[in-house]
């Protein structure tokens, strides 16, 4: 008769220590978490859930694969209260290298960021941490010049969900109700992620082929700043009206000597005023005022640092710096031939004179103790090789 061996347990390996480890933090912590699409998203499971406000939301990039919610919730969790840490997984079961956590509120956010920003997680492993884009609005060209913002929300709210706010600017052309393009604002990116993805390529509305997609992010501004702005923005002008007209409609509602200056652009304008209570007593006197019969927006003006134009001719910020690897000799032996020939000049007698200057000459280089990085004039004379 055939006998089988005893079953034997195996030893536990790393992953099955791990995994135990976060079971264990999970259940003790009373938290909740439900795994898909290549995501695990942890919430605390007797908080009341609700919209999380703008700007609560922040990016955790440069994770070690190894590391999961029993050590990254607990570091997170000391900066303020959590409600939904999302973590990206991989079909091994490992993170994909970053996560996104969900604060109660935007000020927990920018602590995060302040604190724990290239803060060393593992030795010589530092994490990044950012705000997360919350981009809540779509781009929609093609659209006939011919319809209205009401015909326009009530055929996309058959199509997509979540929509909130259609905003449409008046036509510069006689006898155009639009100018061929709309902004649409969602609940949340959720909504205007998945309208995107419904409305793509190939989409087409009044027999019309229509182009959607991201709508240029509305940069953030740290409440402090905000705080001290006193000037405000006011778009959906009459494109007839000049500075002179825009200047006695203000008269009508505030002192003319509160305002120090007024910029006007096409159907915008920016109003300068004295202090911040005018600004402040402006802006409530004009919020849903209609001119012509077109609602006017009114908005605090942010910093010009923050502005588009800055925005696009500012020099990218993760540009690299560094030198390629087959371009690192040739580099090296030109900055060793500068040094020399500083070295050179430096010396009364023009020769290397043993000293303070020998160790400019003594066949050692170090690339990162000079001044200048990278000699772009001899990098672009090597690059197509």
């Amino acid at each position: 008769m055939l006998t089988l061996p005893q079953l034997q347990r195996s030893k536990a390996t790393p992953e099955t220590i791990r995994y135990r480890n976060l079971l264990n933090f999970i259940e003790m912590n009373d938290l909740e978490t439900v795994q898909f699409n290549g995501q695990r998203v942890t919430t605390p499971r007797k908080m009341k859930m609700s919209a999380p406000e703008r700007g609560s939301e922040i990016f955790v990039g440069k994770i070690p694969r190894n590391i999961f919610e029993d050590e990254l919730v607990p570091l997170f969790g000391r900066v303020g209260v959590i409600t939904k840490f999302r973590l990206m997984l991989d079909f091994c079961g490992l993170n994909r290298g970053y996560a996104f956590v969900t604060y109660a509120n935007a000020a927990y956010a920018d602590r995060a960021v302040a604190m724990l920003d290239r803060y060393e997680i593992r030795c010589n492993r530092f994490i990044g941490v950012y705000k997360s884009i919350d981009n809540c609005r779509l781009f929609m060209g093609g659209v006939p010049v011919d319809k209205t913002k009401e015909e326009i929300y009530n055929v996309l709210k058959e199509y997509v969900d979540g929509i909130t706010k259609v905003i449409m600017y008046p036509a510069q052309v006689l006898g155009d109700v639009n100018r061929g393009y709309i902004f649409i604002e969602f609940v949340d990116h959720k909504a205007a992620a998945m309208a995107r993805r419904q409305l793509g390529y190939g989409f087409a509305l009044w027999n019309k082929d229509i182009a959607i997609d991201w709508a240029d992010p509305i940069p953030e501004v740290s409440s402090e700043i905000m705080s001290q702005v006193t000037k405000l923005y006011i778009r959906n002008l009459p494109l007839q009206y000049n500075e002179s007209i825009i200047r006695a409609l203000l008269r009508k509602i505030i002192d003319d000597a509160a305002i120090t200056k007024i910029h006007q652009i096409k159907d915008y304008a920016f109003i300068h005023f004295f202090n911040r209570e005018s600004a402040e007593f402006a802006m409530t006197m004009l919020k849903n005022t209609a001119i012509l019969g077109e609602e006017v927006e009114v908005d605090w003006a942010r910093p010009a640092k923050y502005s588009k134009f800055q925005r696009m001719n500012a020099p990218a910020q993760n540009f690299c710096t560094s030198v390629p690897p087959r371009m690192r000799k040739i580099v090296q032996e030109r900055k060793l031939s500068l040094s020399r020939e500083t070295a050179a000049l430096r010396s009364p007698s023009g020769t290397d004179s043993p000293g303070e200057n020998s160790s400019l000459c003594d066949g050692t280089f170090q690339l990162w103790n000079t001044e200048p990085l990278i000699d772009t004039a001899l990098l672009s004379m090597h690059i197509s090789d």
